[in-house]
């Protein structure tokens, strides 16, 4: 379980995946990886900027434009 105080993202997503989508939502192991391999794309994709490496995001690093952008990437690679 997550300590109080402790907001490193890496530690929220696992607590996520253990504790709710398995445990409460009795999501398949399918499911589970198919958001594992996309919060695994957003997360290097939050790293890509230097501001910090993936093992020290913070909850608050994850940002509305920083999905944004993300989508916006995507879309301009898919072309």
């Amino acid at each position: 379980m997550i300590r109080k105080g402790q907001d490193h993202l890496l530690a929220l997503v696992q607590s996520f995946f253990q504790d709710y989508l398995r445990n409460v939502r009795g999501a398949s192991d399918h499911t589970i990886r198919a958001y594992r391999d996309t919060l695994r794309l957003f997360f290097l994709f939050l790293t890509s900027s230097g501001k910090r490496p993936m093992e020290q995001l913070k909850l608050d690093d994850v940002r509305a434009e920083a999905v944004s952008c993300l989508l916006g990437s995507c879309r301009v690679e898919e072309r």
